[in-house]
């Protein structure tokens, strides 16, 4: 048993949101392929009505993905705000010694436009690949191949889905890391709503800013030490409490 993410009736129900998850997440790339082709939308022609559009889909995909939690999960509270004091605390702090490294790295610059179009961006990343990846995919793999494999699983296949975004191997472990970092946090106490927002939140630190004239390479190395601490420290949380969640 694992009473936390034991949110599943039956295993069809949680073999029913894998697939959809999967589905969903595949589908963002067909758009991501195609569709925009169709309505002749270009990132070098015009961002900002390119990213309206991925941003109108995210927000679609989103709704999808928490209207397939509310019905398929029999416990409502691992979705709702609900969150351990310690994991928590723990994310937050990482958030923000994230920002730390950012503003001491380099000359920052703010502008309110930027700021307001990333902030509508960034929360539809949030809540569309934190219920897509971790509310469908990740609780419903725990079902089948327990907590460690299916937060391995997830951020793997996290990974993957955004090889064509980021194609470097340096952001594609950032990435990979991240997903285990909110995978566990999610794991030990933090609800889907709260991972969406520190999710929410990172991307807007990180794209709702302008930053100039830093170290990139610096930054790098400080930010992957700093998810592998978090990541650590997640884990070990995990071991000491996986009893008292009847993790597995």
């Amino acid at each position: 048993m694992y009473s936390r993410l034991d949110v599943f009736e039956t295993k069809k129900s949680a073999s029913t949101a894998v697939i959809s998850g999967v589905i969903l997440t595949l589908l963002y790339k067909v758009w991501t392929y195609g569709g925009k082709e169709l309505l002749g939308l270009s990132p070098q022609e015009n961002y900002h009505n390119y990213e309206l559009f991925n941003t109108a889909f995210r927000y679609l995909g989103g709704v999808l993905a928490i209207i397939l939690c509310f019905k398929l999960f029999k416990t409502k509270k691992i979705i709702s705000l609900n969150c351990s004091k310690l994991a928590r605390n723990i994310l937050v702090s990482f958030l923000f010694l994230f920002f730390i490294i950012k503003v001491s790295l380099y000359r920052v610059s703010f502008s309110l436009k930027q700021f307001s179009f990333e902030s509508l961006s960034n929360l539809s990343v949030g809540i569309w690949e934190e219920f897509a990846f971790k509310g469908l995919i990740m609780t419903g793999l725990c079902r089948f191949v327990g907590v460690k494999w299916s937060v391995f699983l997830t951020s793997l296949y996290f990974t993957l889905w955004h090889v064509d975004t980021y194609p470097s191997v340096e952001s594609l472990f950032h990435i990979f890391l991240i997903g285990f970092v909110f995978s566990l946090s999610y794991v030990i106490g933090c609800s889907l709503f709260f991972v969406s927002i520190a999710h929410f939140i990172l991307n807007q630190l990180h794209f709702g800013f302008i930053y100039l004239e830093g170290d990139d390479q610096l930054f790098s190395n400080l930010f992957t030490a700093l998810e592998i601490l978090t990541t650590l420290i997640f884990f070990r949380v995990y071991q000491i409490n996986k009893e008292k969640f009847k993790l597995r």
